[in-house]
């Protein structure tokens, strides 16, 4: 059995990463007291990446478990 490689690039990561930035980023801009209009702007998207990167996470571990069979 070779071992994987872990090297390459990771989409529900990316996603990841992108939706937690998005609302760290809203929150940060809410207690700066910035506008309002684009927190609201700013969950939603990061609420969105982060339902993106879970999808993405759990469908690449159904087709990785289902490739080791």
């Amino acid at each position: 059995m070779t071992p994987k490689d872990d090297s390459r690039f990771s989409v529900p990561l990316l996603f990841l990463v992108t939706g937690g930035s998005f609302i760290i980023f809203s929150l940060a801009l809410k207690l700066l007291d910035g506008q309002t209009s684009h927190i609201s702007l700013f969950i939603k998207i990061g609420i969105a990446m982060l339902a993106l990167g879970l999808i993405s996470y759990i469908g690449t571990a159904v087709i990785n478990t289902s490739s080791e069979e």
